[in-house]
């Protein structure tokens, strides 16, 4: 290791997979060689028909589509955004990614014990994402949408949710976008 560098460590840790709701079911999930792609859940035809009807594409309403196979969440619209500062009328508008980091960032605060009384302190986030289409479905023109549905927003809403003062910074560079947003917080954090 070189004189200016020194460990980095991750403290805590948090992820949300299809039939996986914390890390140790992902383990569990992975070690009995489960299988997560299925046929899209019917109980969300309704969300379907109503994203269909946005961007005007029949041919993926067809079952035989391959729209209707994949790795599916459970309950993607339950959402507390009482409990992030959030109004009802804003988080209508929220791409579920924007949710579903909100919510896994708590946890993994928590995992890492990390005290609300940090907030406020100089904390950064570093985010890898690389999908950004809710935004192509969401048409509504409400204030709430472009902080809503833009991934490029992810990070700066963490910070701003937590009152977190350190760099935001989201990377979109495709499949190894986490993995840079990892390598990025080691550099910004050896170097301060």
């Amino acid at each position: 290791m070189a004189s200016n560098e020194f460990p980095v460590a991750v403290i805590g840790i948090a992820c949300r997979i299809p039939h996986c709701e914390n890390a140790s079911q992902f383990w569990q999930f992975i070690r009995n060689k489960r299988e997560s792609v299925g046929k899209f859940p019917t109980s969300r035809a309704e969300d379907v028909d109503h994203v269909l009807k946005k961007i005007g594409d029949d041919k993926l309403a067809k079952p035989n589509s391959p729209f209707f196979t994949g790795s599916f969440f459970d309950e993607i619209d339950k959402f507390d955004a009482q409990f992030f500062g959030i109004s009802p009328q804003e988080a209508q508008f929220i791409d579920p990614q924007q949710r579903f980091f909100l919510r896994t960032a708590w946890e993994a605060f928590e995992d890492a014990g990390i005290a609300p009384e940090v907030y406020g302190s100089d904390i950064g986030v570093f985010v890898g994402n690389a999908n950004d289409k809710y935004a192509q479905i969401i048409t509504e023109n409400h204030q709430s949408t472009a902080f809503g549905t833009h991934a490029p927003f992810i990070a700066s809403r963490l910070s701003y949710t937590f009152d977190l003062k350190g760099p935001a910074f989201l990377v979109g560079i495709g499949c190894s976008s986490s993995l840079l947003a990892v390598h990025l917080a080691a550099q910004v954090s050896t170097n301060r």
